[in-house]
């Protein structure tokens, strides 16, 4: 669990400098990092699991590193709603605004599409789709690290 802890807490400082940089960051430009850090978490509490238990099964190895990644993606989530919420609460608003402006210019009654991107887009709403996303993506490498590890690197350790 420190793993996943410390990846966690080093990508949200990450992403917290470089909102506080003013550098212009949404969460699309940093999931690829997110992916990344979501990968280490698994290989690493998989190694280790291998490490302290060498007749762990796969389903174990799994079991392993979908739960800590699963710690990841809620943390990760959490703060991504407390960033909208509370850090830059302009960034939604800012954001909807944008689309009501192109929405209006292809004829589309502005009301109607503030009430439709108002519904659509808010911190809740990325703060679920981001662990949700972030979860599928646990499963899979949970899945994908668990069977390298169970067998191509049980056989060289």
């Amino acid at each position: 669990m420190r793993y996943t802890l410390l990846i966690a807490f080093a990508a949200i400082t990450l992403r917290w400098l470089l909102h506080a940089d003013q550098a212009i960051v949404d969460g699309h430009t940093f999931s690829p990092i997110h992916l990344l850090a979501l990968l280490l978490v698994v290989f690493f509490v998989q190694r280790g699991a291998m490490q302290a238990d060498r007749n762990i099964t796969f389903p174990m190895l799994v079991r392993t590193g979908f739960r800590n990644a699963a710690v990841y993606a809620l943390l990760i989530a959490v703060f991504a709603y407390a960033l909208y919420v509370w850090i830059d609460p302009l960034y939604f608003p800012i954001h909807i605004n944008e689309r009501v402006d192109l929405a209006v210019a292809d004829g589309i009654a502005e009301a109607d599409a503030r009430k439709r991107f108002e519904t659509m887009f808010s911190p809740f709403n990325y703060a679920t789709l981001t662990l949700v996303a972030f979860m599928g993506a646990g499963i899979v490498y949970a899945l994908l690290v668990g069977a390298f590890h169970h067998k191509v690197l049980r056989k060289l350790g």
